[in-house]
């Protein structure tokens, strides 16, 4: 609809409920302003084009949630959800859309939508549909999307522009109160966590010319302002929350249409704007004569209150708003700002999101950090206008420690697990509760093992398989498994909800073992017998003479056994080592005389492996001696052979005769013999010998 032949006016309501659901606003020629500790900023992300209404809804912690101008639904990356298209509101609309939560459910929320008064039919004003959507912020991932079976839903015909919202007695359940037009009444729909249960009609004040401009509930919910744009009137409403009825209102005049109409913080002032800026003190006794004029040089559209209390008015087709700084001071000490926050090149249209009371509606939220097992979980929550909270963690089992009425508590989890926590918080009159599954998550562990040997052509499956982690293998695989293909060093990061662990370990691979001690064998004595494995690596030897090296050295006669284990199994083998001695070379005594005439007993040397044969043929142990006899004994064996003689006088007595003593000539020789059979010699001249020649005068003897 039209306010006046220059310009073109679309209308949308919205509802903040506490300081966090206002905090993104999306406006006008994609214009938009993220609220911070520090103060409003321009926000250039938004895609909406809207020349009046807009809402948009953030959650406790202050993170869009969605917006809209009554038709489309934008998500939180600024695109359309899916079914968030051809919503009953209007392009022409004062107040096309209201966002109410959902009583009992936080993630759901109404969307309230007025058609318009432009189109429609052509039988009176049927077609202006009051209808509702509800979004579910559960749908696509958390972005959120309108539920088909609850989607413009219509609950009446021929609507004003105009919708708002308040809280209901009971302090949970929600009313939304339209207009008709062109009559005077009022619909109040009760919205509970059963949905739309109940509808309350209130025939009350002008009933003509009520079809564009605001049209708002104080933050206490006890009144409602609305403002016309063809009489120089505004209205304020008693409104009772208990039944949804509407009283007799008070009749404010001013110079002008108003567009745009808002309650201070405080609800004692009320401030109605478009050619000018209008205030009034409600507690005045004569209200009509409190107006004030505030600004008289712009023309202003909607008013919207911050997550900051100030008022923020829209300037029509500028690239900033302007603003009041101190909205609960009456006069000129409510400090108005012209140019106060720059869009950033956005343009302003005349719309801003319609924000009702902020903290008109509690929501509780749970925040929490910390939810790994042996921590101490740490709660949040949002505490505005919160004047009570109480806690249930779901954790019986730690007793008192079960429910807390502080705000930030925190709770000691003793085991892994799911946990259902709830928060109940409350105001003066009103009350909401949050659950909350929280997780408590298992540490990380993880443990490859010792370094590890496999036989060759074997493979090992490696398993770090573990809840809520992620993994990182050396040859960059994110598998929770990695089958070894080689000799390597494995390597694997682990990364959880709660640690970050790290391990590895050492392939590496055996061959099959294959070695062959020999056969039996026959040895010599005074030689030795090589024994080994071969190359056995890493593998464990033990032989029966407890050595554990891969050789050893047989130089006694047994049986060798040695046994070889490694990755590919165990071999065993054994070899028999005889040992025989070589026959000594000496069998048998010195030549000897017996002088005595008794017999001489040979005897030669017991020995298993080694024959003996005696010089008569025999292989008797003794051999007997009674006469002269020159003996041998043979021995022998594989190691060789040997004889060994012996000489043997019997009545050895020495016959030794040198002759007469003799004279011969000088120059002359004498041969002197003193032999005697087995005798020794010494002769006076020092030899030793049997037999001397000598040419010397002299004695001799022997």
């Amino acid at each position: 609809m039209r306010l006046a032949p220059t310009i073109i006016l679309l209308f949308l309501c919205s509802l903040s409920f506490s300081q966090s659901p206002s905090d993104w606003w999306y406006f006008g020629d994609q214009a938009g302003v993220h609220f911070t500790a520090t103060g409003p900023v321009a926000d250039t992300n938004g895609v909406m084009v809207t020349y009046e209404g807009c809402a948009s809804v953030s959650d406790a912690q202050g993170n869009l949630l969605f917006y809209t101008d009554g038709t489309w639904v934008y998500n939180a990356q600024h695109v359309i959800m899916p079914d968030g298209d051809s919503l009953l509101g209007n392009g022409s609309s004062t107040q096309s859309a209201v966002i109410v939560p959902y009583p009992g459910n936080s993630d759901k929320y109404y969307i309230f939508t007025v058609r318009g008064c432009t189109g429609g039919s052509t039988t009176g004003m049927l077609g202006y549909f009051f209808s509702y959507t509800v979004v579910n912020m559960t749908l696509e991932s958390g972005l959120g999307n309108v539920e088909l079976a609850q989607k413009n839903i219509v609950l009446f015909d021929s609507s004003a522009e105009k919708c708002t919202a308040m809280l209901h007695a009971n302090g949970s359940d929600i009313w939304v109160v339209g207009h008709e037009q062109p009559t005077n009444k009022f619909r109040a729909y009760l919205l509970s966590s059963a949905g739309v249960v109940d509808s309350v009609f209130s025939e009350v004040g002008p009933g003509n010319n009520n079809c564009v401009s605001y049209m708002l509930a104080s933050h206490a919910g006890d009144q409602i302002a609305m403002a016309t744009t063809t009489v120089d009137s505004v209205y304020v409403f008693p409104f009772n929350q208990a039944t949804g009825e509407v009283s007799t209102p008070l009749a404010l005049e001013v110079d002008g249409i108003v567009y745009g109409i808002h309650f201070s913080p405080n609800d004692e002032l009320l401030y109605a704007c478009y050619n000018r800026i209008n205030q009034f003190d409600l507690t005045a006794s004569n209200v009509q004569a409190s107006r004030f004029i505030v600004d008289s040089i712009s023309t202003h559209g909607a008013i919207a209150e911050g997550p900051d209390e100030k008022l923020y008015l829209a300037r029509t087709n500028q690239q900033y708003l302007s603003s009041i700084e101190d909205p609960n001071v009456y006069g000129a000490g409510c400090n108005y700002i012209e140019t106060s926050v720059d869009l950033a090149g956005r343009q302003c249209r005349l719309g801003l999101p319609n924000n009702v009371a902020p903290g008109l509606f509690l929501i509780a939220a749970i925040q929490y950090e910390k939810v790994c097992v042996g921590d101490t979980t740490l709660f949040s929550m949002d505490t505005s206008n919160v004047d009570a909270a109480q806690w249930n963690f779901g954790d019986p089992s730690s007793g008192g420690a079960n429910t807390s009425a502080a705000y930030f508590p925190s709770h000691y989890f003793a085991d892994t697990g799911t946990y259902t926590v709830r928060l109940i918080v409350q105001s003066d009159t009103i009350a909401d509760t949050a659950f909350q599954s929280i997780r408590i998550y298992p540490r990380q562990i993880i443990d490859l093992g010792s370094d590890t040997t496999i036989c060759s052509g074997e493979q090992i499956l490696f398993s770090a398989a573990q809840p809520y982690a992620q993994f990182l293998w050396q040859d960059s695989t994110t598998a929770d498994t990695f089958l070894t293909s080689g000799e390597s060093l494995v390597r694997v990061s682990v990364f959880g909800r709660c640690d970050t662990v790290m391990d590895s370990v050492m392939i590496s691979y055996d061959d099959s073992l294959s070695f062959d001690l020999g056969p039996d064998t026959l040895l010599c004595g005074g030689d030795s017998l090589r024994l080994g494995t071969g190359n056995t690596n890493s593998a464990v030897v033990q032989w029966s003479t407890g050595d554990s090296v891969e050789t050893i050295y047989a130089k006694v006669s047994a049986t060798y056994e040695v046994n070889v284990i490694n990755a590919c199994g165990s071999v065993n083998d054994t070899i028999e080592v005889t040992f025989k001695p070589v026959p000594s070379s000496i069998l048998l005594p010195a030549d000897t005389i017996n002088c005595f005439d008794n017999e001489i007993v040979l005897t030669h040397a017991n020995i298993d492996s080694v024959t003996y044969i005696w010089s008569d043929s025999s292989s008797k142990k003794n051999y007997r001696v009674d006469t002269t006899e020159t003996v041998w004994l043979a021995a022998f064996n594989e190691c060789g052979s040997v004889i060994d003689t012996i000489n043997i006088i019997f009545n050895g007595e020495i016959i030794s005769e040198l002759g007469d003593d003799t004279t011969i000539c000088d120059l002359d020789t004498i041969v002197l013999d003193a032999f005697s059979p087995g005798a020794e010699y010494l002769w006076s001249t020092g030899d030793t010998i049997d037999t001397i020649l000598t040419a010397q005068v002299s004695q001799l003897y022997v």
